[in-house]
């Protein structure tokens, strides 16, 4: 059994709307640490699948979940470092098998205001495990 006390001056239940920002950054700082290590081009799909998974799409979920009016341009500008950090990324076989990932990124790179509906939806329902 648990008993969990939930502080509202605690980070995980204050909003932070550019907590986002340290996610994406801390992840491009990893992946900066293996490319200097000379391990990227040996583990490049399993990096940008995880860059992609913990950086791209987590910031966005968790820009969402910590801001109470959304700017789509912050959305936007997310996307566009994802394309410029990892240009190929598209062609990453993980991403390619995963329809879930396939359908939130398009709709991110095409429909950022219809993407704000469904990842909104997807983070009430999930917030626990996203905080």
């Amino acid at each position: 059994m648990y008993h969990y006390i939930r502080q509202t001056s605690s980070l995980s239940a204050s909003k932070n709307p550019t907590r986002y920002r340290q996610k994406l950054d801390t992840m491009k700082l990893l992946v900066d640490a293996v490319r200097n290590m000379g391990m990227y081009e040996e583990f490049k799909d399993e990096i940008d699948f995880i860059y992609f998974k913990k950086g791209y799409m987590i910031a966005i979920f968790n820009y969402l979940a910590n801001c109470d009016d959304e700017d789509i341009s912050i959305i936007r500008s997310v996307s566009r470092e994802m394309k410029e950090f990892i240009p190929d990324y598209r062609s990453c076989p993980y991403l390619k098998s995963s329809i879930v990932f396939n359908f939130l990124d398009l709709l991110v790179r095409f429909c950022p205001r219809l993407a704000v509906l469904v990842i909104r939806v997807y983070v009430a329902n999930n917030r626990e495990n996203l905080l």
